[in-house]
């Protein structure tokens, strides 16, 4: 599982991001850090109608039926990570299918740090609910490629940029973009120097 993430600088991210239509930013500005955990405000893309948006989300994904704060603080960290071939079934998760969003990370590690081959930002595959008028989200994971492997026995699903329109248009049904869930190829992937 994934349990630390690094994140970029709030204009550094809207470089890395490939979209030719509207971006809009609903986050004040974002500094970099080296060490996002579970229950932290991250950096996601999600789309609303035809506009990308950057916001920030709590990181641990909390369903709307969770009442109690200190029973969100204890589920929080554990729904951090979902398993893409198990969360359609588990009850956290799998009324959020749809509400499909990307965790924008420059690097994620535990211990080990890993990062893009070619680019500065990855794009990490998520699934977000709205809690008490938050927004909090998981981070899918999957398998490790060969590259990872060694490491640790999984890795976030880095969904590639031709994919990102795909995985965030919510006229997919999720059936539609579960190929997406896998681990990315070897050549994208290093540990960071």
């Amino acid at each position: 599982m994934c349990y630390r993430v690094a994140t970029l600088d709030t204009d550094i991210m809207l470089e890395e991001i490939p979209f030719a239509f509207p971006t809009q930013l609903f986050l004040d500005h974002h500094s970099q850090s080296v060490n996002h955990r579970p229950m932290e405000l991250i950096p996601v893309l999600m789309k609303d109608n035809d506009k990308m948006i950057i916001t920030m989300m709590r990181w641990g994904l909390l369903p709307s039926w969770i009442k109690d704060e200190t029973v969100a603080k204890k589920l929080g960290y554990r729904t951090a990570n979902a398993r893409s071939e198990t969360m359609f079934e588990k009850p956290s998760f799998k009324n959020y299918l749809n509400n499909r969003c990307i965790i924008l990370a420059s690097a994620f590690f535990e211990p080990i740090r890993f990062v893009h081959t070619q680019k500065k930002l990855l794009f990490i595959a998520s699934i977000y609910s709205v809690w008490k008028d938050q927004l909090t989200c998981t981070m899918i994971t999957t398998v490790s490629n060969k590259v990872i492997e060694p490491y640790k026995s999984r890795m976030p699903v880095v969904i590639e940029q031709d994919s990102i329109k795909q995985w965030l248009d919510t006229k997919n049904s999720f059936s539609q973009v579960k190929e997406l869930l896998k681990p990315c190829e070897e050549k994208n992937i290093q540990i960071a120097n």
